[in-house]
């Protein structure tokens, strides 16, 4: 499968995440917010060296993280 043809279908997200007073910028390809999220929180995870579910338990339900739909030219 054409690589192209499925990132057409995908939207560019950024992400922004306040983990305890540091700022973490992550941009994905995604389907939608909700997969963005998730892959937001997967790459977070990784990088803090934690598990996906105590990220996902920082977050949830806060205003500590902002997602936005990136315009592409």
């Amino acid at each position: 499968m054409d690589r192209n043809n499925i990132m057409t279908n995908k939207i560019l997200y950024k992400g922004t995440f306040n983990w305890h007073g540091e700022t973490f910028v992550f941009f994905r390809y995604a389907h939608s917010e909700a997969q963005a999220y998730k892959l937001f929180l997967i790459e977070l995870s990784n990088k803090l060296r934690r598990t996906y579910s105590s990220i996902d338990r920082h977050f949830y339900g806060t205003d500590h993280y902002k997602i936005v739909e990136e315009k592409q030219s």
